[in-house]
């Protein structure tokens, strides 16, 4: 062999050398890397519903997004992308939406998803006997009142699986936010084997329960659950995370330790750190579509009584709360929908209607509560009167609010705050005088915000009940105008909380979220409205150690 072709030759595996010794490089760096992507978060509520028919609390939707997937899901932008569908078509009076199936697609355990496990969830959510709190958001749906009202049986519901890889949906009216709404977890599909074989048990434990999403749920106690990869998901090789431990932590001091001592990848900030934290490189604030409000049981004889109400609404002080409480970036709130939710155009719904409708004012408020008082037959307040309130650090803004009640009005009221179980069966089952409670906007529509209170609603457990209101929500739903139907939703939301008018709830201030989070954490998503984060698209970045 030549001299020549000698050093070509030695040259030649020098170069398979480093390649060899690159690709040994890369794979170890991505098995490295791989080991790395586990993300550790926290939860403030222990119980987690995993059945997407039933489902009403935040944590809930927040395990429910990541686990189990829709036709649609929430992209990156807070708008509806498709998720198990992959295309849908719109007939000309956009009453028809006629969805195709992704080829493929699978739940956890290999077997296939079809068009019949979305007609057979739809129609679960809206059958009479479960009792579906979030039914009436699928109440858009031809059939869908009426079946859930046991007028019609569950064929005359709008929704029909054509074959396996096609859904037909029919809709009332057109519904501009239609797609929007099927981001939401009560949308997502089930199996009838598992619901009709556990019954009562489905949902309750991560074995009962199929999954369509990007993770799984693989365990459950009482201090922390786990999510993995679900490796049958059909965009998994978009999913970078592989395990997603979830810690459920009451109290915000334990949570900012576990996250000074790296126990934790996150730490919500409530009103004892989030000032503190304001100038943090790991700080983040989130503008939500949530509302704190204080609700008042109208089966209460007390809270009947129109004038009460008033004197309580411009009796609280909101920015007292906001601004020497939270120190969150919550906003004190004169009305109930959120400046973050969007009117026409660029406005937002808030600037539509004139801004805010309730302005405190504790003269015209002591004014209102002799009257309502006179009204009653009373000289003094009731006695034993209970608000019914949290039991973490939030205790504080009902703390805040009964001594502005009894310096205002002499209203002496007595404080409830059982384990938050206990608080929300209470708050569901219509067992309370008063009880401090929240809504966050499951999609961006004012409609969302207003349309709970409607007589009938089963969400609605302070029983108010105005057929004037139940008529503007009813006009409004109805309407195919968006204008005349945002026109109708301004009416209807100064009835329900003006004191000149019902002053039905009592808004109290528009929650933001402030968080601190690693900077190794990235691409998750957080939501201003629906649930509130998104893992699917996120991944650990290299730590420093």
């Amino acid at each position: 062999m030549s001299k020549k072709w000698k050093v070509l030759l030695i040259g030649l595996l020098a170069f398979a050398l480093v390649v060899a010794c690159f690709e040994i490089t890369s794979q170890l760096n991505a098995a490295k890397n791989d080991d790395k992507q586990i993300l550790r978060l926290t939860e403030p509520v222990n119980f987690v519903n995993l059945d997407s028919a039933t489902a009403t609390d935040t944590t809930s939707f927040n395990i429910l997004n990541n686990v189990g997937e829709g036709l649609m899901r929430m992209g990156k932008d807070h708008r509806p992308i498709y998720g198990l569908a992959e295309s849908v078509k719109i007939s000309v009076d956009r009453k028809v939406y006629t969805f195709r199936l992704r080829e493929g697609i699978k739940w956890n355990d290999g077997q296939p998803i079809r068009a019949q496990d979305f007609e057979y969830a739809w129609k679960r959510v809206l059958d009479p006997e479960l009792k579906a709190q979030k039914s009436n958001i699928l109440f858009c749906i031809a059939g869908a009142e009426a079946y859930h009202n046991n007028k019609v049986p569950a064929d005359q519901v709008g929704v029909t699986a054509r074959d396996d890889k096609t859904l037909e949906v029919r809709l009332k009216k057109p519904t501009l936010n239609f797609l929007s709404m099927l981001t939401l977890p009560v949308f997502q599909p089930q199996r009838k084997e598992f619901v009709e074989k556990l019954k009562n048990h489905y949902g309750k434990k991560p074995e009962t329960v199929a999954y369509s999403g990007p993770f799984t749920v693989t365990k459950i106690s009482p201090q922390k659950m786990m999510l993995v990869k679900n490796a049958n998901y059909w965009d998994r090789d978009n999913v970078r995370l592989k395990q997603i431990d979830i810690h459920f932590v009451k109290d915000t001091a334990t949570e900012i330790r576990m996250y000074n001592t790296n126990q934790s990848d996150m730490a919500r900030l409530d009103q004892e750190f989030a000032e503190g934290f304001k100038q943090s490189p790991d700080y983040l604030y989130i503008e939500t579509a949530r509302i704190q409000y204080l609700l008042l049981n109208q089966k209460n004889k007390f809270f009947k009584n129109a004038n009460i109400r008033r004197a309580i609404t411009l009796a609280i002080n909101r920015s007292v709360i906001t601004d020497e409480i939270l120190k969150d970036g919550s906003k004190p709130a004169g009305s109930l929908v959120p400046p973050t939710i969007t009117g026409m155009g660029t406005r937002s719904f808030r600037q539509m209607s004139g801004g805010e409708i309730v302005t405190p004012d504790v003269r015209k408020a002591r004014a209102y509560f002799q009257k309502g008082l006179k009204e009653l037959g009373l000289s003094k307040p009731p006695k034993g009167l209970q608000l019914l309130s949290y039991d973490d650090s939030r205790r504080k803004i009902a703390i805040s609010i009964k001594k502005q009640l009894k310096d205002n009005l002499g209203l002496e009221i007595k404080l409830n705050s059982p384990p938050s179980k206990i608080k929300f069966k209470m708050e569901n089952t219509g067992q309370f005088d008063m009880v401090l409670s929240r809504w966050r906007g499951d999609f961006n529509d004012p409609f969302n915000f207003l349309s709970v209170w409607v007589s009938k609603n089963p969400l609605n457990h302070m029983e108010h009940k105005n057929p004037h209101y139940d008529r503007l929500i009813n006009h409004a739903q109805q309407s195919p105008a968006e204008r005349e139907k945002l026109a109708l939703l301004i009416q209807a939301e100064r009835t329900l909380i003006s004191d000149q008018r019902e002053a039905a709830i009592i808004p109290l201030f528009y929650i933001g979220s402030a968080y601190l989070q690693k900077p190794y954490v990235k691409n998750l998503y957080r939501h201003p409205y629906g649930p509130d984060y998104t893992l699917k698209w996120a991944y650990i970045s290299d730590k420093k150690e």
